[in-house]
């Protein structure tokens, strides 16, 4: 049981009959423990849980109060021209960020800070992923996008060990085999690369609802690629740039609570 471990040195121990759980964060003694019930797997972040309670731990009664946040209505807007934020000047209470966390953001910053950028979001992916050492890679994808997540699958195992699942994994399936009925299983996708251990998962074209479950069961980080726009071609921001889609979202009635 170890953090980061060398593949060619995981092979050789696995070579020699020696079961490696690598990429393991958390105590010692918690480690033991769910070694000890068989629950541990290679990616487990024991301190995960922890982290999440911190951050949405609710501010106590007679702290200091959080001020209001509305960047569209900020009237200084000085950060957008490198200056100091107006609203982070108040009682701004932060997390402390963890290890793994300035770990991704320092990465991120390393593939941003490029002079020329010519990288797509796929190539940035795997910059993020060489950089964080990472060597297994999930790949969550729907089935109406089976060939892109098919492709993007077979450039990513250029240079990881790729596990991908479709949401159509396990269902039961009854009548029309492409019918377009809630038939998929996030947590049971969540659950499939969690006994793989990968140590990031991508999610591609996951229908809305269904990504959020499996973001909240993913063992690994999870990282959205692409999402699925049927009417745009898959590219959701076009709508933005397109007069008629925002004025037909805004129809009275056309969208009900």
């Amino acid at each position: 049981v170890c953090g980061g471990l060398r593949r060619e040195v995981k092979a050789l121990l696995g070579e020699s009959g020696v079961r490696v759980l690598d990429n393991v964060a958390g105590e010692a003694e918690d480690a033991l423990a769910l070694l000890a019930r068989d629950e541990l797997r290679s990616g487990h972040d024991l301190d995960a849980g922890r982290r999440a309670a911190s951050v949405e731990r609710p501010i106590e009664e007679g702290g200091p109060a959080e001020p209001e946040v509305d960047c569209f209505a900020c009237a200084t807007r000085a950060c957008l021209a490198g200056g100091a934020c107006s609203f982070a000047a108040g009682p701004l209470t932060t997390p402390p960020a963890s290890a793994r966390e300035d770990r991704w953001l320092d990465v991120g910053r390393d593939i941003t800070a490029q002079t020329d950028p010519k990288f797509c979001r796929i190539a940035e992916l795997v910059h993020f992923a060489v950089g964080m050492g990472y060597h297994r890679i999930g790949v969550a994808f729907c089935w109406e996008l089976f060939r892109e997540a098919e492709t993007l699958a077979g450039v990513l195992s250029r240079f990881f060990t790729v596990k991908p699942v479709c949401c159509r994994f396990g269902s039961d399936v009854r009548g029309d085999p492409m019918s377009r009925g809630p038939t998929g299983n996030p947590a049971r996708m969540a659950r499939v690369l969690a006994r793989a251990g990968t140590d990031l998962n991508v999610a591609a074209g996951l229908c809305l609802g269904g990504d959020l479950v499996f973001a909240a069961r993913s063992r690994a980080p999870v990282t959205t690629l692409f999402v699925k726009d049927r009417s745009l071609s898959h590219n959701p921001v076009a709508a933005i740039y397109t007069r008629y889609y925002l004025d037909e979202i805004a129809v009275p009635g056309r969208v009900s609570p």
